[in-house]
């Protein structure tokens, strides 16, 4: 673990002095990069801890006082085993970004870290940070009304806000960016919604529909769990079957497990084929991979 100290720049506020920040993020990503940019234009302490162990982590942000964390929610979920102790660590802000993040997982950091304040982000390799939220429910600040929209449950934005963006333009229609993203909406006048997933990693399960970050994070909830990974596998009578990867101490009975998903969602969203794994396999920004 690396502590970088740059040096301070005249004419910042007082408030961001003696801010240390953790980089739990890839440096190259762009939301490692926004970090780096955070703490170098601060002239802030910056600890490398992306790519380390849970235990190296932990122990990063005691000896160096990190005051502010910002990383995926399987980093975080990692990061607080059963027999982690943080609340005597110096954070003080906590953002959340690059995945689904339920209020579970918010709960559970708030409780681990009594002092920080702990936010959710929505950003976008094409935008950039977009908006942030106290919790599960997002909503467009004062300088994008009107560019933002929720149609069939998905987030569409203003062509406008990707600036010389050059990527998938064929996401682009009639002067609207299509995320990707599907939301659930719980407002429209003032607009909110929350964030459910990404439309591609849904599974078609018999001709239903499965969102994994939902059976995710009901499969987290159970004792013992503490990573999954659900993903769909080719089957010929179904066209796809349901599959979790668990990391999990103990090893939970499969019976009970399945009982304890079915007792809460539908059956095409209960995993048939369940994998006890050492390790669960994530992409170079810190996101699971579930291909």
């Amino acid at each position: 673990v690396h502590c970088q100290r740059q040096p301070r720049h005249q004419g910042l506020g007082a408030r961001h002095v003696g801010d240390v920040w953790g980089l739990a993020y890839n440096p190259t990503h762009i939301a490692g990069v926004q970090v780096v940019l955070q703490a170098f234009f601060n002239g802030n302490a910056l600890v490398q801890l992306f790519g380390h162990s849970p235990e190296t982590v932990r122990r990063a942000i005691f000896v160096e006082k990190v005051t502010h964390l910002s990383a995926t929610p399987s980093f975080y979920r990692l990061l607080l085993t059963k027999d982690a102790d943080l609340a005597r660590a110096a954070v003080i802000s906590i953002t959340l970004g690059g995945e689904r993040c339920d209020e579970a997982l918010r709960g559970r950091l708030a409780d681990a870290f009594p002092a920080a304040r702990v936010r959710n982000i929505y950003a976008s390799t094409e935008a950039g940070t977009l908006f942030v939220s106290e919790g599960e429910e997002f909503f467009p600040p004062p300088e994008l009304d009107g560019k933002v929209r929720v149609e069939g449950g998905q987030l569409y934005l203003a062509a406008g806000l990707l600036g010389d963006f050059a990527g998938d333009v064929g996401a682009i229609q009639d002067g609207w960016y299509a995320t990707g993203d599907t939301v659930e909406l719980t407002s429209e006048n003032p607009l909110r919604w929350r964030v459910t997933g990404r439309a591609r990693e849904w599974v078609n399960v018999g001709g239903h529909k499965v969102n994994p970050a939902e059976v995710e994070a009901l499969l987290l909830t159970y004792p013992g769990v503490v990573d999954a990974r659900v993903y769909g596998r080719a089957n010929s009578v179904l066209g796809q079957i349901l599959v979790a990867d668990l990391v999990a101490h103990p090893a939970p009975d499969e019976v009970e497990l399945r009982n304890h998903v079915a007792a809460c969602l539908q059956p095409a969203k209960v995993p048939r084929l369940i994998k006890i794994v050492t390790e669960i396999e994530r992409g170079r920004t810190g996101k699971l991979k579930r291909s």
